[in-house]
């Protein structure tokens, strides 16, 4: 299955997808829940044992669809934090985004990283290189 033919515009395909890839997931030995939103055009990607949220600086793993190209997304808030999270993504291909600054210079908060993603096969690499890196503590 091509990007061409993948869209999450609507429940169904949402709901298809997320079966497709967390029966992906499941042939992979990948413990990682694969869920639709219910509002957005997206597929949220969490694990079944998180670690405590307050210790993680990645709040959201997420695929999107724009272009008919899938979008790997990790995200979370105050970019100030994340330094090391950010270079190591950064050199595996991801891009960097953020809210930007208030009038006083802080962060607004949110930022992201994106990488495209070539077809649904290539997401359970994508997430196992990856996972060590957005396991990491906030405060190391």
């Amino acid at each position: 299955m091509t990007n061409n033919h993948i869209s999450f515009e609507n429940d169904y395909d949402r709901g298809r997808y997320a079966r497709e890839i967390s029966n992906l997931f499941e042939q992979n030995n990948i413990r990682w829940g694969v869920y639709p939103s219910v509002t957005k055009s997206e597929i949220f990607i969490r694990p079944r044992d998180p670690p405590e949220e307050n210790l993680r600086a990645v709040s959201r793993i997420s695929l999107q669809v724009k272009d008919n190209a899938i979008s790997f997304g990790v995200s979370g808030y105050y970019s100030n934090h994340i330094r090391e999270i950010r270079r190591a993504l950064e050199s595996k291909g991801y891009n960097y985004h953020d809210k930007g600054y208030n009038s006083e210079g802080k962060s607004k908060g949110r930022w992201w990283l994106t990488k495209p993603v070539y077809n649904l096969w290539s997401i359970p690499g994508e997430l196992k290189d990856i996972e060590q890196i957005i396991f990491r503590k906030v405060y190391d």
